[in-house]
């Protein structure tokens, strides 16, 4: 019953999203403990199906396998450092209608559009989408040249900030005398070090 409501969802109008809408509201249902560290090794779809549990990671590669399995273009969606959990965060997301884009989290946030006010409260950062091949707007590819912090230098992620918060931009300027180099990072710091979480380019003092 529930794969021909699936394809119900898919091919009588609903699309994407109705395929998501009825996948959240099933799964929803099911019982799940959170663990904020899994000890156990991640052995992919089936492992995460079948076992209950794990993090954010898990809970958002069950949502990317299910999407992939139903032929919607989903990916997962993280911050670095989440201002909220002092850790780093992933959700979902999927394109429906165009260029409309909605995000989820199993368990937690129903499919909403990004970077809509009645979807979840989330503090402003910096929102990279995880892709399955290099992206060339991925930091490594961007600065090619940079031995770039470990969480950055990754040529899969893409900065998509502007999808959840349109328009916020943080523009800096220092006295051109005291810039060393020719790259700007953005990091966090939560009283006991520093994260890395932005990287972009500087000239003349000048970065945004």
């Amino acid at each position: 019953p529930g794969v021909q409501l699936l394809h119900q969802g898919l091919h009588n109008g609903g699309g994407s999203f109705e395929a998501m809408r009825i996948v959240y509201e099933t799964i929803h249902k099911t019982p799940r403990s959170f663990l904020f560290t899994t000890k156990l090794p991640r052995q992919g779809g089936l492992d995460i199906f079948h076992n209950e549990t794990g993090n954010c990671i898990d809970v958002a590669d069950r949502g990317v396998y299910i999407m992939r399995s139903l032929g919607i273009p989903g990916t997962m969606d993280m911050v670095l450092k989440n201002p909220g959990y002092n850790s780093r965060h992933f959700w979902n997301s999927f394109s429906c209608y165009g260029d409309l884009r909605y995000e989820f989290e199993l368990y937690e946030v129903y499919p909403i559009a990004c970077g809509n006010n009645a979807g979840p409260k989330r503090k402003k950062g910096i929102v990279y989408r995880q892709f399955f091949a290099p992206q060339p707007d991925s930091p490594r590819n961007l600065f090619p040249d940079k031995e770039l912090p470990r969480l950055l230098d990754d040529p899969f992620i893409v900065d998509v900030t502007d999808e959840y918060f349109p328009g916020y931009r943080l523009d800096i300027t220092i006295d051109p005398g005291q810039q060393s180099d020719d790259v700007l990072y953005l990091c966090v710091h939560d009283g006991v070090g520093g994260s890395h979480v932005g990287v972009t380019a500087m000239e003349n003092g000048k970065a945004s």
